[in-house]
């Protein structure tokens, strides 16, 4: 039995939306239709975007992102809910519901709740008994996902799940049947960075609808959604030093059941006051006259996080005429913006206070190992380095009574201590093996002032001034122990440094750092400079890098010459470059060619430079180069400075390398 439907009109109209059924589909929907989209979820959501003529895929930025463009997502700046509520003719409702929520390095996630439907329709058998009231309707879960893989290209999906209830025609009793279907749409939304002022702020969105296509039963009748194309592009221009601004968008539709006109146009403009209070325009064009050609018109008023727009509708979901639309967005929380400085700013602060408590325990590990490097050599005896460590250690002692450094102190005194005991020991046994005790005296103040010198210089590591006042010291008193401990201790530790810097120099040489390894040799030599052999041998090594520095500047200079065609300044670097490597074929042939070319000039050809020349630009014609190039090779050793031999080789050559490089040889 075929149910009849009470409320006439609405039945018609509910079908029509939810199986494609009727002739007023065919009237309505067919003709009507949101871009041409036989899609029962292809009604507009969110006045903003019917205010602009439907031209929102490259503009969506707010939660209404996830219907229009998923790639679009990841330019929603707040986490917020976004609400549309639209009555249809004949009681039918169509709501939106959607949250999105973008995260700051993994892209941008939203959910989203759609439905059309109606409710309280009678059915009623063939000879009008009545079976009570049921409610028909669909709706539409949907999940996205936006994600920005550079700074110009953001990508999205949109995944569908719908759900709807038809009447239960078939068993001739009240009740519904609820199917299912699952579709998806994927975003992409490209922002160019073009450095020209009129190509920038301009986005371009595209959004493949049912790239998946939903597909479902109702009694006998099926259907699946339509794939549908939105490609749209839109400008702003900012005014009133960015305080105000203008956008502009253009979008086309393109939908593969629509065989009549396949492509419709949406046109919008929106001019923003201080992004609190806007005024829209735009004109809705879906190619077949009717309520869905029209202009619409709107505005929108944003105060703190809550965003409410109107529009004026006259597009095919209207049926009757024109109808007033309102939209909410809700913002949540902070903007990306806001919480990318604030997740910097603990980023700075965290890395402050890594390298502040690195620097702490550098300092703590320096000052632990240093009493405890002074403390094992002044056990053995070993004053001058335990001198030398401990007084680094109280380097770090700024205020010089820190009561963590008060151990140190009291071994830099027991070290003064032991130095100076073991110097008056000295002067002592030196007193009573001489008669001359003034003497003895007077070179032994001098000897003090000389390893006082030293042990100041062997202190700061400048080793050679050290060995100098050790020297002197000896000069006055050869068997002075600890002088001859110190200079032996200074002549040990500046072999040491200088074995160190030379090895660092030779290992950037071999890696080709030349010019990093001479400050090494440099250090080196300065500290060598009384060490003949020493010095002998890191002089050798600083002059052969500072021949291969002059010869390869000069090849590099030369090359320059030879390609501005300064051919006789190359000439005359090529011949310096030969001095230092006379046997180098390659530099020799270098400066015979720059050199010719150098000392080139018009010149008759004898006959048999001629034939030769001949030979060689018939085979140059017949684009045989290497042939054509002996040939010219052959005349040019005959007249070596016949500049019209030169160039036909140079043409040769080039003509060469572009077959070479055309055919990847």
């Amino acid at each position: 039995m075929i149910a009849k439907m009470q409320k006439y009109f609405l039945s018609v109209f509910l079908v029509v939306l939810l199986i494609g059924g009727g002739a007023f589909a065919q009237s309505t929907i067919n003709k009507n239709e949101w871009g041409g989209v036989n899609d029962i979820f292809d009604l507009p959501v969110g006045a903003r975007a019917m205010a602009m003529g439907g031209a929102y895929v490259s503009l969506a930025n707010d939660p209404f992102a996830l219907y229009w463009n998923s790639g679009a997502l990841e330019n929603v700046q707040q986490m917020g809910l976004g609400l549309y509520y639209s009555n249809l003719p004949g009681g039918s409702r169509y709501n939106y519901l959607a949250f999105a929520y973008p995260t700051l390095f993994f892209g941008t996630f939203s959910a989203g709740y759609l439905s059309i439907g109606t409710g309280g329709i009678g059915i009623a058998g063939d000879h009008g008994e009545r079976y009570g009231e049921e409610d028909y309707g669909r709706s539409l879960f949907l999940l996205g996902y936006g994600y920005r893989f550079f700074d110009w290209l953001s990508v999205g999906t949109t995944l569908k799940i719908e759900r709807a209830k038809f009447p239960d025609l078939i068993n001739d009793a009240t009740g519904n049947i609820t199917e299912s279907a699952f579709g998806a749409d994927a975003g992409v939304l490209v922002t160019p960075q073009f450095d020209a002022l009129f190509l920038q702020n301009i986005t371009i969105g595209l959004n493949i609808q049912n790239i998946i296509r939903r597909s479902m039963r109702a009694a006998e009748a099926s259907e699946s959604s339509p794939r549908n194309v939105r490609l749209g592009i839109a400008k702003s221009i900012f005014i009133n030093d960015n305080a105000n601004q203008v956008t502009m968008a253009v979008e086309i539709n393109i939908n593969e059941k629509m065989s009549t006109v396949p492509i419709h146009f949406h046109f919008g403009l929106e001019y923003s006051y201080r992004n609190n209070f806007m005024l829209r325009a735009g004109y809705d064009h879906s190619g077949r006259g009717g309520s869905g050609n029209g202009p619409t018109y709107g505005a929108g008023f944003k105060h703190l996080n809550i965003q409410l727009d109107y529009s004026f509708w006259s597009g095919y979901d209207a049926l009757m005429g024109s109808s007033h639309r309102i939209s909410l967005v809700y913002n949540i929380g902070k903007t990306r913006k806001k919480r990318m400085e604030e997740y910097n700013a603990r980023e700075v602060a965290r890395i402050q206070r890594q390298v502040i408590n690195q620097l702490e325990m550098k300092r703590r590990e320096e000052i632990s190992s240093g009493k405890a490097q002074a403390r094992l050599y002044f056990n053995n005896g070993d004053y001058i380095r335990a001198y030398r460590e401990i007084n680094k250690v109280l380097s770090y002692d700024e205020e010089s009574n820190n009561p963590e450094f008060a151990d140190s102190r009291l071994l830099l005194d027991q070290i003064n201590n032991a130095i100076k005991a073991q110097r008056e020991k000295e002067l002592a046994a030196e007193v009573a093996r001489s008669a001359e005790e003034a003497r003895i005296k007077r070179n032994q103040q001098l000897v003090k002032e000389h390893y006082e010198k030293a042990l100041a210089y062997f202190e700061s590591e400048e080793y050679p001034e050290a060995i100098s006042e050790c020297n002197r010291a000896l000069e006055i008193d050869p068997q002075s122990e600890l002088v001859q401990d110190l200079k032996a201790k200074a002549d040990e530790d500046l072999r040491q440094k200088l074995v160190d810097l030379v090895t660092k120099a030779r290992s950037l040489e071999k890696s080709g750092r030349l010019m990093e390894a001479i400050p090494y040799y440099n250090q080196a030599r300065r500290l060598a400079r009384d060490n003949k052999e020493w010095e002998t041998r890191i002089s050798s090594w600083v002059s052969s890098i500072e021949r291969k520095l002059s010869y390869d500047d000069l090849l590099r200079r030369a090359a320059n010459h030879e390609r501005s065609r300064d051919w006789s300044a190359a000439a005359d670097l090529y011949k310096q470059a030969l001095k230092y490597e006379p046997g180098n074929p390659a530099i020799r042939k270098k400066y015979d060619e720059a050199y010719a070319r150098a000392n080139a000039r018009e010149m008759d050809m004898p006959s048999e430079v001629k034939d030769l020349y001949l030979k060689g630009s018939h085979e140059f014609t017949a684009g045989n180069y290497d042939k054509a190039l002996e040939y010219f090779e052959s005349a040019r050793k005959l007249q070596p400075f016949n500049k019209t031999i030169l160039r036909a080789m140079d043409v040769a050559r080039e003509e060469k390398r572009k077959k070479q490089a055309a055919t990847g040889q």
